[in-house]
């Protein structure tokens, strides 16, 4: 009998380790989402910020860049939207490195926007 119990409890023991288990991930993989989330965010607005800063680095104007490559939004309008997204996006704003991230992304963008900024630096 006290073995039975011995079993009876070392299963409840192990039942109950697992279900914790499970809740931290759970929890785990939705703050990956999150952070997933926030990445795709900022992957949007890379494409246009490395494009217009190779560009310049080649000499390349933002408008003439927008003659060759023709895209369905120019350049200009996808770094405004995408500063204005990324700082709409409320990931940005729950931690302070999150905070200084965005701030520097947003300084980084106005620069390639300006063309005062380098490929290699951006």
């Amino acid at each position: 009998m006290l073995s039975t119990g011995l079993l009876i409890g070392s299963g409840l023991t192990s039942g109950w380790a697992f279900r914790e288990q499970a809740q931290v991930v759970a929890h785990d993989a939705a703050r990956l989402q999150v952070i997933a989330s926030a990445r795709a965010q900022v992957s949007a607005l890379s494409v246009p910020l490395d494009a217009v800063s190779y560009a310049a680095g080649l000499g390349i104007s933002e408008s003439l860049l927008n003659t060759l490559l023709k895209p369905a939004v120019p350049f200009q309008d996808q770094l405004t939207r995408g500063r204005a997204t990324i700082a709409e996006f409320p990931t940005f704003s729950s931690t302070a490195t999150l905070r200084a991230d965005l701030a520097e992304l947003r300084t980084v963008s106005l620069k390639v926007a300006g063309g005062t900024i380098s490929y290699a630096k951006v």
